[in-house]
């Protein structure tokens, strides 16, 4: 059984006034487990998708052909995003692990178990912020594989959400 990620185009009608959007199926594109994560790249040249079964898939967005295609986590990827550089994507899943893929090779670069399931992050591509089920924050020098900082966040499991405002 496959299943399809739909990318779609939205272009809003700056002419009138009653500002309409109109979309445009751009592609789509197959997987062999559910899609839990998107992420695109700051130039938006390439999309990655994170499925349910561990594996990562790399698109060329001219194209929309697979570039890499990567089964780097046991079960559930949460989160992935490309480094500032676009030249590297960080994933976090339901395995406990953080694992640093190189978006050339495809190959995984750097690999950190925590002691408890991350669900979202931010990363400078040097340093992570986590946030996990024990309701910590977690700072990650991603170079020593260490954390250097343990922010209490809240005292539940609810999940944590980080935003990314840009100018």
């Amino acid at each position: 059984m496959w299943l399809i990620l739909q990318v779609w185009h939205c272009a809003s009608d700056s002419l009138s006034s009653h500002k309409r959007s109109q979309f445009e199926l751009l592609a789509e594109l197959e997987h062999d487990a559910g899609v839990n994560t998107i992420g695109l790249n700051p130039a938006g040249t390439l999309l990655v998708s994170g499925c349910k079964d561990g594996t990562v898939s790399i698109w060329d967005t001219s194209s929309y052909g697979t570039l890499q295609q990567i089964h780097c986590l046991d079960g559930t990827i949460h989160h992935m995003a490309f480094s500032p550089d676009s030249r590297h994507i960080l994933s976090v899943g339901a395995d406990s692990c953080m694992k640093v893929i190189d978006v050339q090779t495809g190959m995984v670069i750097s690999s950190v178990k925590s002691e408890v399931e991350q669900r979202c992050f931010c990363w400078d591509g040097c340093s992570v912020l986590c946030g996990g089920q024990s309701g910590d924050l977690l700072l990650w020098d991603l170079l020593s594989n260490t954390v250097t900082a343990k922010i209490p966040a809240h005292s539940d499991d609810r999940q944590m959400i980080f935003w990314k405002l840009q100018s």
